[in-house]
């Protein structure tokens, strides 16, 4: 463990360094050396595909995308991207990632879980499958009250085979982007809110909740979805870096 503290200290501080000499040879005007220079680059490559230590592995390859990120990300003025048009594309990647760890759900097994007060493994995936289809309540509704009868329609029910799973997944990601390439931005501005318990739990610009309770609890899910893939031995994919079992 301690090499591989040490080996994860030594390659983020070459990183870091790296990364801050090409952010000031940028501002003095002459070519920037960054990540992908000609030293450091194949270090962290050979080493972030190395099989020896895969926690080291992920979190440098973490680091290292946010470094180049920092160090070429164009200003506000340079990118002008509309915010249906933001979502779409963060859609599209976050189905594909779902898409990955739902077609690995092991059958047969819906009412397992790792803990008596953890999620059963049947609704977990289903979650995780139908999620993206919350877009389209958020986009047609004003508010989601869970105290409303009517809200039971919106309720996760388990499902018992893989292929339901997939399905379900395509249908949600299928009406999702029809009804965002449909929205306008001004609608994307307009408060959204939900209420449970006689409470109102938030109210925020609609933009705001897509993305913090839709694409954000969906990598929270699914995230805890691959560590019940793990497990029940089935493998886990490589999603926003190499996994153990798959590499990036």
């Amino acid at each position: 463990m301690d090499g591989a503290l040490g080996d994860l200290e030594a390659v983020g501080e070459l990183a870091a360094g790296d990364a801050a000499l090409g952010l000031e040879k940028q501002q003095r005007g002459e070519e920037a050396v960054g990540l992908h220079g000609s030293v450091i680059f194949p270090f962290l490559r050979t080493f972030l595909f190395s099989r020896r230590i895969y926690d080291s592995r992920c979190h440098i390859w973490n680091f290292m995308l946010r470094s180049i990120a920092g160090a070429g990300f164009p200003s506000k003025g340079e990118l002008a991207m509309e915010l249906k048009d933001f979502f779409l594309e963060q859609l599209e990647q976050e189905a594909a990632a779902s898409r990955k760890v739902v077609e690995r759900v092991p059958e047969g097994r819906n009412d397992w879980k790792p803990h008596e007060r953890s999620m059963p493994l049947g609704h977990l995936a289903a979650l995780v499958a139908t999620m993206p289809g919350w877009l389209i309540l958020m986009v047609e509704r004003d508010e989601l009250n869970l105290d409303d009868p009517e809200s039971e329609k919106f309720r996760t029910k388990p499902m018992g085979s893989r292929e339901e799973l997939l399905k379900a997944l395509d249908a949600s990601v299928s009406g999702a982007k029809k009804v965002l390439e449909a929205t306008t931005e001004d609608h994307l501005m307009k408060p959204w809110r939900f209420s449970a318990g006689g409470h109102l739990i938030s109210d925020k610009p609609r933009y705001v909740m897509l993305s913090e309770s839709l694409f954000s609890h969906l990598a929270h899910h699914r995230g805890q979805l691959t560590v019940y893939l793990r497990l029940n031995e089935a493998s886990v994919p490589a999603i926003y870096g190499p996994s153990a079992d798959e590499q990036f």
